[in-house]
């Protein structure tokens, strides 16, 4: 055992108590993430509207709005996004993956290596489901059958 400089035993903290925090300080980054992604809407609102003054439903208001509830709602959708794929990826080292891909004939490693960024891409898409992020979708948007619209594939390319 250790001494400190005034003569006290040093007790390290225990593992149990070490996860402990490290889960408290996960729940409180989710919870006070959740309470920044429901606030966006009214404080664009409010920056929009009551702060710079532009009237509500009018086409700079509305872009205003709009900038001001997107940006901020990218921002922490890419952060939550990126934090939870760090989290997934901190199981499994590069060598693991090499080690688990390696050795496989060429298409063998290729479709295992698609099926790992498939699997990772369906895990994001439904955390972004869960977030019921279709409310937001303009109205026209829903109208738009397959057909319609004024530019085609050919005239893209």
């Amino acid at each position: 055992m250790e001494r400190s400089i005034s003569g006290e035993k040093e007790t390290k903290p225990s593992a149990s108590h070490e996860n402990f925090n490290a889960f408290s300080l996960l729940a409180l980054g989710g919870l006070l993430w959740y309470a920044a992604y429901q606030l966006i809407q009214p404080v664009a609102n409010w920056l929009s509207y009551d702060l710079l003054g532009v009237q509500q439903g009018s086409h700079p208001g509305e872009s205003l709005a709009f900038f001001f509830y997107d940006v901020p709602k990218i921002l922490l959708l890419l952060g939550g996004i990126i934090f939870l794929i760090t989290v997934l990826r901190s199981f499994f080292s590069p060598e693991q993956t090499r080690a688990w891909l390696g050795g496989k004939r060429d298409g063998v490693g290729n479709l295992l290596a698609a099926a790992l960024g498939l699997v990772i891409a369906i895990i994001a898409g439904v955390v972004i489901g869960r977030l019921k992020l279709e409310r937001y979708v303009e109205d026209f948007v829903w109208q738009i059958q397959v057909g319609q619209g004024g530019v085609g594939c050919a005239a893209v390319f």
